[in-house]
């Protein structure tokens, strides 16, 4: 048995692999060879790739847009090509400048984009920023300016929207329309990503008031993690609670409670009230971390500071460190392509690179936080910014 016809979609974006099994699933490829047969046979009746050279942004991953259009027979290739060369999307002029840049393309399958009639002219305004940061803060101001003047109808913001080539660039957009107080949608928010979440879980810690328990309480929990202490949030919650109700800690937060020998409590051997030994080893390296957090003094960004450097998990590493090693686990390359692509880096610019990814969900923040010469209103603030963007 045999695929009689195979269709394969976003061609451009599959790798050799891909190619490979699909030429086997065709017959195209020779099995002893896994090269295409030399007489051009397949014993499939009808194999076809689905794809835009122009699209193909994957290779960072390992796609190979250059064997999609090798194939074309435009470019000495055995596949037919047939274009669909009109965009039914976008104006005149957009079209067109579009078409001017990928002109550019060393390597590609030749074909001109014409513009749909009744789509318009469009416009494409060309503004130089200077910098990446210029940019940022013109696109934010841009926006701010449009919306005051009721440039956009109806639901203005949702008339603009920002195109970005990696994750740090995308996270330093957002900083700039949370700092202009500009509701957006984006999956690249600083305010909630997990990173910032944990730096800021401390930070808020040393500026809580110690009346205010159910906020201790709740950032004892949750200041777990980044840097790690291997101890289960579940656990700890469950004997916090446990311990809140006894007689002796009335009125006490569970800071406090672990300050006074809580500590010694969480872990216990199974069925009896003797602690074990994780007490000692992660537990009250925590407790004193938390004591550091809540002690901590100076501006936000001296306590931010602090946070990223001093504060060390059970086995020593600091937040930055922790944070490093996540970004070195999710792949640092994918997170901060760059110009450099291709060229090969020293230990340090690599260690750079590394610190630049793991810091830029936090980015925006710390650079806010430089705005501010005191810890309430630097909170205060972004309380504001995330009211505004709920």
């Amino acid at each position: 048995p045999h695929a009689s016809y195979v269709l394969i979609d976003e061609a451009q974006d599959h790798n050799p692999a891909q190619h490979l099994m699909f030429g086997l699933i065709t017959g195209l490829y020779d099995h002893a060879t896994q090269k295409p047969k030399a007489d051009g046979s397949m014993t499939a009746d009808t194999y076809a790739m689905i794809g835009d050279d122009k699209q193909a942004i994957y290779e960072f991953r390992g796609a190979a847009p250059n064997i999609y259009i090798d194939n074309s027979d435009t470019m000495g290739g055995q596949f037919k090509t047939d274009f669909l060369d009109t965009n039914y999307r976008s104006g005149k002029q957009i079209v067109e400048t579009a078409g001017n840049i990928i002109s550019h393309n060393s390597h590609q399958i030749p074909m001109e984009c014409k513009p749909f009639p009744p789509k318009g002219e469009g416009a494409v305004r060309v503004i130089p920023a200077g910098s990446g940061e210029g940019a940022y803060e013109f696109a934010a101001k841009m926006v701010a300016a449009d919306v005051k003047a009721g440039v956009a109808d109806g639901d203005m913001y949702k008339h603009y929207g920002i195109g970005c080539r990696t994750n740090k660039e995308a996270y330093a957009f957002t900083g700039a329309l949370l700092a202009g107080g500009i509701p957006f949608r984006s999956k690249y928010n600083p305010l909630t990503h997990r990173n910032t979440q944990a730096m800021l879980n401390r930070v808020v810690l040393a500026h809580a008031e110690a009346t205010n328990a159910a906020l201790i309480n709740s950032l004892v929990v949750k200041c777990l993690s980044a840097p790690a202490f291997e101890i289960n949030q579940k656990t700890l919650e469950e004997r916090l609670q446990q311990m809140a109700i006894e007689p002796e800690n009335k009125g006490k937060t569970y800071l406090q409670i672990l300050e006074d020998g809580g500590w010694n409590k969480v872990y216990l051997r199974k069925g009896t009230d003797q602690p074990t030994p994780r007490n000692a080893e992660l537990v009250r390296p925590y407790v004193d971390m938390l004591r550091m957090a809540k002690d901590m003094a100076g501006t936000p960004s001296e306590i931010i500071a602090k946070v990223l450097n001093d504060i060390k998990g059970a086995n020593g590493s600091s937040m930055l460190d922790a944070l490093m090693l996540k970004a070195a686990e999710a792949d640092a390359e994918e997170e901060s392509e760059s110009e450099d692509e291709g060229v090969e880096l020293s230990e340090e610019d690599q260690k750079e690179r590394l610190k630049e990814a793991a810091l830029a969900p936090l980015g925006p923040v710390i650079e806010l936080a430089k705005n501010y010469g005191d810890l309430s209103s630097f909170i205060g603030y972004l309380k504001e910014l995330s009211r505004a963007n709920d």
